[in-house]
């Protein structure tokens, strides 16, 4: 993700509590990273973002079966 100002930024991973657990893990343009793990919808929120590109990856550590289904929205303000 390109963040191109400096300020609030929100990665939002959504799911359903079905007895999954996602890991959701955020690295920064200057190298610091966000790590979060839930069993429902969950957000990391890094409040002073540096601008630059931001990247994320999505674990599943436990599903309760093939292709389940969530969504990861990513939010920025000033």
């Amino acid at each position: 993700y390109l963040a191109e100002n400096r300020g609030r930024l929100q990665f939002v991973l959504g799911f359903e509590d079905r007895g999954a657990r996602l890991g959701l893990q955020v690295t920064g343009p200057d190298g610091r990273r966000y790590e979060e793990t839930g069993t429902q919808t969950f957000t990391i929120e890094v409040a002073d973002a540096p601008p630059g590109t931001w990247q994320y990856t999505v674990t599943p550590l436990e599903v309760p079966y093939r292709n389940f289904p969530f969504t990861l929205t990513i939010g920025e303000s000033r």
